[in-house]
């Protein structure tokens, strides 16, 4: 039997569950174990005893016991080093140990393969800017929390719109009665009615123009007499604000949330999660920050940062001058449209003042108008429900679930619960125009929404340490992060390939082996010294 060289180490970090490897060539690990820290006993005249694991040495038994790593050199085999775990050492006689041992299968065949592109399951990303990861996580998220809101206050100056079919103008103080006047076209809607506007305040002239019309017997040439929000409603004279002919317009008028930025001012995309920095961006994304917008009457946007273009949210308030006034927020530049109609709310609609008209409709304008149909259950659910969305390729391996040694890490973290996106203050309720007038929340109310810091710091933590779910057919990354790159792919999946490095192939059980650590999760460390801490920082290379 020849000779074989044997080097004995203590202080090497690995063990054999291969939930975490060190990414080192044969040079780097011999280099780590003739270290003075880590050197126990090195030799060039041992005996191996072959398919047996164990190998003599002429050591000390109190030497050889504070080893737990081997490498050694077998000469029959190319002088390829081998690496393993020290499992046992048993005295022989005086200077002279038996030593047992289990091959460690990852480093002694580290550089003997390659990766491949295979379906990636998890792995930590080489990009991480915001809004460019959403697959979908299955994580438990706690009860949401509002973290900022406003309610837009431009529309909470109101006005009164009077319609009728005569025209009017005071002379000296006294009410005069002018021609028909055809009505006009508001918004692009025809009327039969010309539109006068009147200010919401106890000096209002509406009072005398009613008075002016009964008194002229004429009453029945009003037709309505609507509220509505002033700064929505173009005026032919620019300074005046009361008794003033409403514009006609062929469009409908438009208001950005931002129009008076001292009242209302931009809304900027967060970069905290309820006060905590995250280090992993992706939890500045939905389901773990979003944003919603309300009517403060039961109709609720859910909105994710993600999906809008612009560094900041952009609004726009659309509204026709109608009875009841119609109006609906749109987002801009969202979801890959400039006005994205489809994800637009109305807003709670306005008063109609009474007036001696039909009684029926004078009920269905005062009542049945301020009903808010509300879609909450399918687009919502359909956004919120983080469970059943996957990528198209994900349904492969289980949606993506994480499996393995991973699994324990991963159960503690998604006892996923179903949580409401919208807040308690935004929920709202139906037939409630009128009150919501009254008490000025007739108009449009953002919620900053996000996961408490408790739960952002445990996600964040659970993203540092397994990386993101990305459910993508690629070479996984491995090597481009400070300290270290969890990788999990498909559990039918074959990463690894042979490469002849050195001429030397690698067994077919060995590389099976290999295969199942990535099947099963598995964190590649590129540091022996930091080496299952972390806590260290872990930037993209």
């Amino acid at each position: 039997m020849r000779n074989s060289k044997v080097i004995l180490a203590k202080n090497i970090k690995l063990d054999k569950n291969y939930k975490s490897v060190l990414k080192y060539t044969e040079s780097q690990m011999i280099e780590l174990m003739l270290n003075s820290n880590n050197l126990v006993y090195q030799s060039n005249t041992c005996s191996f005893i072959r398919d047996e694991n164990k190998i003599n040495v002429k050591a000390e038994y109190g030497t050889c016991i504070q080893a737990n790593y081997i490498a050694f050199q077998n000469p029959d085999y190319s002088n390829k080093w081998f690496f393993g775990f020290i499992d046992n050492v048993r005295y022989l006689n005086n200077g002279v140990c038996e030593i047992y041992f289990t091959t460690d299968i990852f480093t002694t065949w580290f550089s003997y393969w390659s990766p491949k592109a295979c379906f990636t399951i998890r792995e930590h990303v080489v990009d991480d800017t915001v809004g460019l990861h959403t697959v979908p996580e299955d994580l438990e998220t706690g009860e949401y929390i509002i973290n900022d809101s406003h309610t837009n206050r431009l529309l909470q100056d109101s006005c009164v719109i009077l319609g009728t079919t005569v025209d009017y103008y005071f002379s000296d103080g006294n009410f005069v009665l002018g021609g028909k006047n055809g009505g006009g076209t508001y918004g692009g809607v025809k009327t039969a009615y010309k539109y006068y506007l009147f200010r919401n305040t106890s000096s209002s002239k509406l009072a005398d123009v009613i008075k002016g019309f009964a008194e002229n017997n004429s009453s029945d040439a009003i037709g309505c007499i609507f509220t509505a929000p002033f700064w929505m409603i173009p005026r032919q004279q620019g300074g005046a604000t009361d008794d003033v002919a409403v514009s006609e317009t062929y469009s409908a008028n438009n208001l950005y949330w931002d129009s008076d930025p001292n009242l209302d001012p931009t809304i900027t995309k967060p970069t905290t999660v309820n006060g905590y920095t995250p280090i992993n961006k992706k939890l500045l994304t939905y389901p773990f920050s979003y944003f919603v917008m309300s009517n403060n009457n039961g109709s609720n946007a859910v909105l994710k940062y993600e999906l809008f273009s612009t560094s900041t949210l952009g609004f726009l308030i659309r509204s026709v001058p109608t009875p009841s006034m119609s109006a609906v927020i749109i987002p801009l530049q969202y979801n890959g449209k400039t006005e994205n109609y489809s994800e637009c709310i109305s807003m709670a609609k306005y008063p109609i003042c009474g007036y001696n008209t039909d009684i029926y409709t004078n009920w269905l304008r005062q009542n049945g108008i301020n009903y808010n149909s509300t879609v909450i259950a399918g687009g919502l659910q359909m956004l919120g429900g983080i469970g059943l969305l996957a990528t198209g390729a994900g349904a492969l391996a289980g949606a993506g679930m994480i499996t393995g040694g991973a699994l324990s890490i991963a159960s503690t973290v998604n006892n996923l619960i179903e949580h409401s996106k919208i807040p308690p203050q935004a929920d709202g309720n139906l037939n409630t125009g009128d009150v919501g007038f009254a008490t000025g929340n007739t108009s449009f109310t953002y919620y900053k929404m996000s996961v408490r810091e408790e739960y952002a710091r445990i996600i964040d933590n659970f993203f540092t340490r397994m990386g993101y779910k990305v459910n993508r057919i690629k070479v996984p990354n491995m090597s481009h992060r400070e300290n270290f790159n969890f990788v999990q792919v498909g559990a039918e999946e074959n990463l690894a390939y042979p490469n002849n490095y050195n001429n030397i192939g690698i067994p077919a059980s060995a590389l099976n082996q290999i295969n199942d650590m990535f099947r099963s999760g598995i964190t590649l460390w590129n540091d022996h010294n930091n080496f299952g801490d972390y806590s260290v920082s872990n930037n993209i290379n």
